[in-house]
């Protein structure tokens, strides 16, 4: 079985999405078509792993030796050059990478592997099938997609190339003052109130320095200080843009003209026309010091830019992976990153956008700004929206230099604009109020904040838009100092075993008073779900560090000012898989380097035993096949093999070594003829040194000999790949489904065939289980399951999830894509159909070029599988109630809105829930079979006993971690929301319970029920 690994699949996922642009014109950075002689771009994305290394002069290198059809590439793709995309010396890249990963504790993406391939405008072949012929489809070539044609950020109207005659009002000489109409500037809630802050020391942006990403500048500008430094190709005919953001920023104050938001910081710039975008934040970063700030002012055409006219479906620059990654790298290094969210009209919340706008799927640590009218509060109508964007500034009537529709004259150091706009007038706002924000906190306290901080600063006291308009906050400078004169700090350290060795991974999350404990075992915090930059309701905001790999952390705090009577306590949460967790309180001075090393006891693990049966008890004979038993870890981040041993011939096994406080699914490997065996156990802290698991369920299934069985194939496409009932290749017997018409054959180009079940009528706690290896090409083609409910197919995920998150062929949505490296087991949960007749559909899809070998089927079975009943061992927390019954009871269930928890005391038969808790006449469910009886008392059973509280944890069907809750009494209720703030949607979750001691610890799962919601 391959590991899956969600993170990278993500990021693959997002890099591919980028080849939707090929249905987008290409053309020139001032707007025109690519004429003769000119140049296209692709961005190559090399997979890490491999050992591979770009040469500077674009040769790819495995050990010193060029890899075999690099050479013959070029043959094949006339007048092409290759080349590093980052242009800066890899030892460079590499001490940014581990610098970053230091301070972070996160693992950074490698700049080294992305190559940029440069070909002649006349070039018609496609080449990514090129590549993929002349290499033999190499595992190691992660992605190949056009490079993004980016543009300025702001309104077409803005983007006008100079006019050497001038055309505004007035003429020669100096411009009157025209900071009346510099709104933007005044005080909160029209505009930041950076007047409002001029007079603090450090309050107009002295000692931080600003790089403008973009295409170029006018420096002559009467009213714009000289450059800090300059860097690449200018692209003239946007020259005006350029110059209207240079004045938002530093315009001086002299009494004429304009003044900037942080008139005393520095600014830079970098052309990315030679370059390309991503090289271009990286170099602007690499140009700047810890604090400081890098505006990217540009935006590209996406997946929905065809659907409209101008700048419809334009999309900030980090949609595409190689910009996020260069954002990532440069914001892990403490560099605060500034970027327009473009003005395409887009919910980036839109499912098309494949969650990559979605904090809890990926963060480049960015500040992304929206645009707000400016003085209504309300988004303008051509900004991108969503839950991503955290701070918006005026999207129009922008008085600044440049253009001369204000001021003219012949002499461009003249000119003036009073209607500026788009996000690219809106983020000069923003960023350089974030200037401001750095400057006053150098000056107090000699700290830069970090780029979390930062923002979660500005972001906290802004100013909201109106209701609905998801645009963010309006910075307020004047209550950001109010916050920021508590004091800020520097917490680090070092977290290490018993034996000294460092500890890498371990997460640190930093909280003031005030915080309630979110699940001592996994070091999380009320408030909000930590580490996310989420914030709730006015609890204070929340920060958390990983460990690097000699153990280091790092982390910026709030506090308080000296001489206050109490300052407020910090506490630091440390956890680690596989060690206990520790919890410290901590007043660091403001202003200070407060140092805190952690020692982190190891948890012992345990081993659990068990045994491979027959569901209906009879003897069961496997006919001497090999099977593998694996204990698969469940995690926020990936599925891992922690264990595997071969099942005895007394069908026996036993699994060594597995963390406790973890949660695994135990499953065979693919068994001939047979269903997939699998269930799922929680090992507690307190775990035995040896533990039995429930038995391992086989089911016979349908293994095809007989004929179709009722499948059918369906198709949408070619035919030539239709589903097909073949005598070669099956796990069991001799036949098989698969797509292609002979062994090895593969499929064809432009398929999107489906082979069909019968009608199946699903079975209480219902799981389909299958046998499947597949070989597509990753990331292009590839396959799904679906299922038919009321006529209306809608895809669903099987338990382990699927390899990448969008492919191409599927339209975007997950599927499994790539090899399987031989027969895998694979499950679908179809409790959510329990009692109802639905059909379900196994769907491949490919697009027009390069194939694999298929996609093979067999041994399908829907079976009834109480995970319930087999998911709990033994422990003393289950004693005392009826076998199989759980003492952990949710009304309703299925749920829509919400659902009510209520549970037993330990070592008791009652259920302590009264009859009106969930509305009068309600039945509580389980009471009856359990021989429960009802108490009338909250937070006291019948016989008086009384509880500490406890965890409540709610996980999805795959085992991830959905919500953790702190709980006290006998009661509690889930509002359907996880972590993030966001609404669920349906499907089948679960909730445990892990009581607390008499000392208020959380201890050993009591109990599981599974869930249902319905929308």
């Amino acid at each position: 079985m391959r590991v899956r690994f969600i993170a990278i699949g993500i990021a693959l996922g997002s890099v591919l999405l980028g080849l939707l642009l090929s249905a987008v014109p290409r053309q020139r950075p001032d707007g025109s078509g690519v004429g003769p002689g000119e140049r296209s771009t692709w961005i190559l994305k090399l997979a890490p792993g491999f050992g591979l290394e770009l040469a500077d002069d674009g040769t790819l290198l495995r050990d010193g030796t060029i890899v075999p059809g690099w050479s013959e590439l070029t043959t094949h793709l006339p007048d092409a050059r290759v080349g590093r995309l980052f242009s800066r010396p890899k030892a460079a890249l590499e001490a940014d990478r581990r610098r970053g990963e230091a301070r972070t504790g996160r693992t950074l993406p490698d700049l080294t592997l992305y190559a940029r391939l440069s070909l002649s405008s006349t070039t018609t072949v496609d080449v990514r099938a090129t590549v993929v012929r002349t290499l033999g489809h190499p595992e190691w070539l992660e992605a190949a997609y056009p490079e993004p044609t980016a543009q300025p950020a702001s309104l077409e109207l803005d983007q006008v190339a100079i006019d050497t005659d001038g055309h505004g009002a007035g003429g020669e000489g100096r411009a009157p003052d025209f900071r009346h109409g510099q709104g933007y500037l005044r005080a909160a809630p029209e505009g930041v109130g950076a007047t409002e802050v001029w007079s603090y020391p450090g309050g107009r942006g002295a000692s931080v320095r600003i790089v403008d990403v973009e295409g170029d500048w006018n420096w002559q500008h009467r009213d714009l200080p000289s450059p800090l430094f300059t860097y690449g190709t200018s692209i003239p005919a946007w020259r005006n843009h350029g110059t209207a953001v240079l004045g938002q920023l530093v315009g001086r104050d002299d009494g004429h003209g304009i003044v900037g938001v942080c008139p005393d910081a520095e600014v830079g710039s970098v052309s990315f026309l030679d370059l390309g975008v991503a090289a271009a934040i990286d170099l602007a970063a690499s140009s700047v010091r810890e604090g400081d700030i890098v505006l990217i002012e540009l935006h590209a055409p996406g997946p929905a830019a065809p659907e409209g006219p101008g700048q419809f479906g334009y999309l900030p620059m980090e949609f595409w992976q190689d910009c996020f990654d260069a954002i990532e790298v440069a914001t892990a290094n403490g560099r605060i990153v500034v970027e327009a969210a473009g003005n395409g009209s887009q919910n980036l919340d839109d499912p098309r956008y494949l969650g990559l706008f979605d904090r809890s799927v990926r963060d480049s640590g960015a500040i992304l700004v929206g645009a707000g009218t400016p003085w209504g509060f309300e988004a303008e109508w051509f900004t991108n929206r969503g839950s991503r964007i955290d701070l918006h500034g005026w999207g129009s009537a922008i008085v600044s230099t440049g253009y001369g529709t204000l001021w003219g004259g012949e002499r461009e150091q003249d000119w003036y604009t009073a209607g500026f706009g788009g996000t690219s007038g809106a983020a000069p706002i923003v960023a350089g109020s974030a200037a401001i924000l750095q400057s006053m906190s150098r000056s107090l306290w000699g700290v830069s904040l970090d780029p979390r901080l930062l923002r979660d600063t500005l972001v906290a006291t802004g100013t909201p838009p109106g209701p609905g308009e998801a645009i963010g906050a309006r910075p307020d400078l004047v209550q950001a100092r109010e916050l920021l004169v508590q004091g800020v700090a520097d917490v680090r350290g070092y977290v290490r075993d018993p034996g000294g060795a460092p500890v890498p991974g371990a997460r640190i999350v930093i909280g003031e008073t005030g915080f309630e404990e979110r699940g001592a075992s996994e070091g999380g915090v009320g408030g909000a779900e930590v580490g996310d930059g989420s914030r709730d309701g006015d609890a204070p905001s929340v920060w958390e560090a990983r460990s690097d790999a000699e153990g280091r952390y790092r982390l910026t705090v709030r506090t308080e000012p000296l001489g206050t009577p109490h300052r407020s306590t910090v506490t630091l949460h440390v956890s680690a898989p596989g060690f206990v967790s520790s919890i410290l309180q901590v007043r660091p001075e403001p202003g200070g380097y407060l140092r805190r090393d952690f020692v982190l006891e190891p948890l012992p693990r345990s081993a659990c035993s068990g045994r491979v049966e027959s569901a209906t008890g009879e003897p069961l004979d496997l006919g001497g096949a090999p099977v593998t038993i694996e204990a698969i870890a469940v995690g926020d981040e990936s599925f891992r093999i922690a264990a595997s041993a071969s099942l005895g011939s007394d069908l026996a096994f036993e699994l060594e070594g597995l963390q406790r406080d973890e949660s695994f699914w135990i499953q065979a490997s693919p068994v001939p003829g047979r269903s997939a065996a699998f269930g799922r156990v929680f090992l507690p802290a307190n775990a035995p040194d040896r533990i039995e698991v429930p038995p391992l369920l086989i089911h016979d299934a349908e293994s095809f000999e007989q004929g179709a069985s009722g499948w059918v194939s369906e198709s949408r496409g070619s035919t030539f790949g239709d589903w097909s009932l073949a005598g070669y290749g099956a796990l069991s017997g001799t036949h098989g489904w698969s797509i292609g018409t002979a062994p090895e054959a593969g499929y064809g180009n432009q398929i999107d065939v489906s082979l069909v079940s019968p009608e199946i009528l699903v079975p209480e706690d219902g799981w389909l289980t299958f046998h499947h290896k597949y070989d597509f090409e990753l990331g292009y083609d590839g396959g799904l399951i679906e299922v038919e409910q009321g006529g209306a197919w809608r895809p669903v995920e099987p338990a382990m999830g699927y390899d990448v998150p969008n492919v191409e062929a599927l339209g975007w949505s997950a599927g499994y894509s790539g090899r399987s490296d031989g027969w895998r087991v694979g499950r679908v949960d179809l409790s959510d159909y329990a009692g109802e007749t639905i059909r379900v559909r196994f769907r491949a899809a490919s697009d027009e070029s390069v194939s694999g070998d298929g996609w093979q089927i067999d041994d399908v079975a829907c079976v009834g599988y109480d995970l319930e009943a087999s998911s709990a061992p033994n422990s003393p927390a289950n004693t005392g109630f009826p076998a199989g019954q759980s003492p952990l009871l949710a009304q309703p269930n299925p749920f829509r809105d919400a659902v009510d928890f209520s549970w037993l005391p330990q070592g008791t038969g009652t259920l302590p829930v009264t009859s009106t808790s969930f509305g009068a006449g309600a039945k509580v469910a389980g009471a009856k079979r359990a021989g429960a009886k009802v108490a009338g008392a909250e937070g006291t059973g019948a016989e008086g006993t009384t509880s500490p509280g406890g965890i409540l944890t709610i996980v999805d069907s795959g085992g991830r971690t959905v919500r953790r809750m702190p709980v006290t009494g006998f009661r509690a209720q889930w509002d359907g929301f996880d972590g993030h703030g966001n609404s669920v949607p349906s499907g089948v979750y679960w909730a445990q319970l892990r009581p607390a001691d008499a000392d208020g610890i959380a201890t050993h799962p009591t109990a599981t029920r599974r869930l249902v919601r319905i929308r």
